[in-house]
């Protein structure tokens, strides 16, 4: 999980905090203080910078991001953008559990 300012009260401890909503041992979390992944999603999808959060992108494990960002397996947006799968927790469940038995 990367987590980034948006709203006023996001910061570390509280991306911190809302880690157990997603605790398992195989999620790595990060706290990304100058919005990177944010601006490379909206460069990658094309979405509108200030709506470039409350995406759930998926990628296999191994896939290392370098110059240029890989192509995910998956990914939802829950900001009612025009790319991009529409979230629900069965949707995403059942992507994670795809990657999960790869």
């Amino acid at each position: 999980m990367l987590w980034t300012p948006v709203l006023r009260n996001d910061n570390k401890f509280t991306a911190q905090t809302a880690t157990r909503y997603l605790a398992d041992s195989r999620v790595s979390h990060f706290w990304d203080t100058w919005s990177y992944g944010k601006n490379q999603y909206h460069e990658k999808f094309g979405t509108p910078l200030q709506e470039s959060w409350d995406l759930f992108v998926l990628y296999q494990d191994g896939v290392e991001w370098s110059a240029e960002q890989p192509n995910p397996d998956s990914w939802f947006q829950h900001r009612d953008l025009e790319i991009g799968e529409d979230y629900t927790q069965e949707k995403l469940e059942a992507a994670i559990k795809k990657l999960i038995e790869k």
